[in-house]
């Protein structure tokens, strides 16, 4: 069986969506039934790509990386995704030609992982698999969330063009030629045309290849209960909840400590509100090596994300067997469960601190609670959310629409 691959971010050696892209097509690369894997990606990352090829042969030699330039790139002012607009018009000339070259059982596309911005991939003509995408989360609307004018800004941008967009031509046409389409999350099914939600499964884009060591909840030297939150310091991603539930803590149990790792354009504004706070540390930007330690440390994951397509920090949390306090929302409420989550229902922003806090407590004083979550969410993350589970669902799900 012979596929192709639309990756446009791709590469062994980054995380966020190339990584995603990459992950992806490593899975199908060692998936039994697959035997030649056409991948679609840019230029950007060739080197890095070859560099591994190199070293890793056999991890590769099912693969055909076909190295597509982004047009215009040269105009470093022109905005990305009108140049991937048009790098996706080559996709789809690229994937013709393969289509007629070949017998290509069928057409994926990865990345970007939403379905916001179009694809031309259907071109090639071979049924087409359309996603794990996203798009359609929002801030709940009984959350009345504190930004300021720039970050209310961007959140009516972002929501204006995402209703917009999906009624676009180039995108419902995609959505019509998509034989299935993967949603990340509920929130985006619902965003997607009426009539093309028949053919819409529910399915992360994020995944693992295989559980890490177990051994997380190490006990701290002081005696701490560690609270981790690990998150760019974006509005949406709820730092300022997670520090107001702190303030709480602090007047109930000061062995608790939130230990927040990560940056962004928000990080001196939440340093400023956890002033004083001496139960929260600032950890800034941290290396994906060094977060297996911090998992270790902590006993206890927070994620307060309020429209997440997807959350890796809380999937990973799970294969390393960490407990998750998190709000139902988004891509948090589809990768978790009650058996490894405790999740706070969204609404008003005091009431979702209170509740954090509560929450915490009572993990804390349960430790039998908390190794069952946390044998509970490393079975959950690698029996759904493999990258190898995957594939198995999606062949499965494409042989029922074609």
């Amino acid at each position: 069986m012979n596929i192709v691959i639309s990756a446009y971010e791709c590469s062994p050696d980054h995380g966020s969506e190339a990584g995603l892209g990459w992950n992806w097509v490593m899975a199908a690369a060692k998936y039994a039934d697959f035997d030649r894997v056409h991948v679609i990606t840019t230029d950007r990352h060739e080197r890095n790509i070859r560099a591994y090829a190199a070293q890793h042969g056999d991890a590769v030699k099912k693969l055909a990386f076909h190295f597509l330039p982004l047009p215009l790139s040269g105009m470093t002012k022109l905005n990305q995704r009108f140049k991937y607009m048009l790098w996706q018009r080559d996709v789809g000339k690229l994937a013709r030609a393969l289509c007629e070259k070949e017998d290509i059982a069928f057409l994926h596309h990865i990345t970007w992982a939403t379905c916001v911005l179009p694809t031309y991939l259907y071109r090639g003509g071979a049924p087409f698999i359309y996603g794990p995408v996203g798009g359609g989360e929002r801030i709940p609307r009984g959350v009345k969330l504190e930004m300021n004018r720039r970050d209310a800004f961007v959140e009516w941008v972002r929501n204006t063009v995402a209703s917009t967009a999906v009624h676009m031509p180039p995108n419902r046409r995609a959505y019509r030629e998509a034989a299935l389409i993967l949603s990340t999350t509920e929130e985006t099914k619902r965003l997607l045309p009426a009539g093309q939600r028949h053919k819409v499964r529910i399915m992360q884009s994020v995944g693992i290849n295989a559980l890490p060591e177990a051994g997380c909840g190490q006990e701290s030297e002081n005696g701490e209960f560690v609270v981790l939150l690990a998150a760019r310091m974006l509005c949406w991603k709820g730092v300022d909840i997670a520090i107001e539930a702190m303030r709480k803590m602090a007047k109930r149990d000061g062995r608790v400590k939130l230990v927040i790792a990560g940056t962004g354009r928000n990080l001196e504004a939440y340093r400023q509100r956890a002033a004083g706070l001496e139960n929260v540390e600032f950890l800034g930007e941290v290396p994906h090596a060094r977060m297996e330690e911090l998992y270790r440390r902590a006993d206890v994951l927070l994620n307060c994300s309020l429209h997440d397509s997807g959350c890796m920090v809380i999937l990973e949390a799970m294969s390393h067997g960490l407990p998750v306090v998190a709000i139902r929302t988004g891509g948090p409420a589809v990768i978790a469960d009650e058996g490894c989550a405790a999740f706070i229902e969204p609404g008003e922003v005091g009431r979702m601190t209170e509740d954090i806090c509560q929450s915490i407590l009572l993990l804390k004083g349960d430790g039998e609670r908390r190794r069952r979550m946390a044998e509970h969410g490393r079975r959950r993350a690698l029996e759904e959310f493999s990258y190898s589970a995957k594939y198995d669902r999606i062949l499965a799900e494409l042989r029922g629409a074609i």
